[in-house]
């Protein structure tokens, strides 16, 4: 039987935390740079509107997301896909 001793530096969890940290790091850049495309995409009126829905909708969802997860324990990833599925019909635009 292998035991660990707590003194014992763990490299798979010092990997795992640079991976983390990393992919965090390229997530971060990518939201900079979108919010700075997207400022200069559309005119002001409409950036500041999708800004303030982006906003209001992304403290919503923080709000009540341990409420799914408390109320949907066994059909986690069931809602969760359904809710994917309605935001694809959601985000789609008429040409």
């Amino acid at each position: 039987m292998v035991t660990h001793n707590s003194n014992e530096l763990n490299y798979h969890t010092f990997i795992e935390m640079g991976l983390i940290a990393v992919l965090r790091f390229f997530i971060n850049t990518a939201w900079g740079v979108f919010f700075v495309f997207v400022g200069e995409l559309f005119p002001t009126e409409v950036s500041s509107l999708s800004y303030a829905w982006v906003s209001i909708i992304g403290t919503v969802g923080a709000a009540i997301s341990p409420y799914v997860r408390l109320f949907t324990a066994d059909l986690t990833m069931f809602v969760m896909a359904i809710l994917g599925v309605v935001n694809i019909f959601l985000v789609r635009t008429l040409d």
